[in-house]
């Protein structure tokens, strides 16, 4: 049930990343991120936890509108949470 819906705000940020591309930054997209750098702490095992905490300081600053990244690196990190998602539904 927990891999489900950490699946879950894994797909929400990989969305709201592509949302981005088109101008979207809010309040809701900085408290996603703060829910993957909470996640990405707490469940420190390796790399992908290191990459999960750098797209979460990426996601909190488009929300802050402090930075905004290339659109390479913007889809790159959105198809890295979309298809950590998609791999926490499909049962083993």
């Amino acid at each position: 049930m927990i891999i489900q819906l950490f699946g879950l705000l894994d797909m929400l940020a990989g969305v709201l990343l592509i949302f981005s591309r088109f101008g979207y930054s809010d309040n809701f997209m900085v408290g996603v991120g703060i829910l993957m750098l909470i996640k990405s702490l707490v469940l420190f095992c390796g790399v992908v936890s290191f990459v999960d905490f750098i797209g979460a300081v990426m996601i909190i600053a488009i929300g802050m509108d402090y930075y905004v990244p290339t659109a390479v690196i913007t889809l790159a990190f959105a198809l890295w949470f979309l298809q950590k998602g998609f791999f926490s539904f499909v049962p083993s």
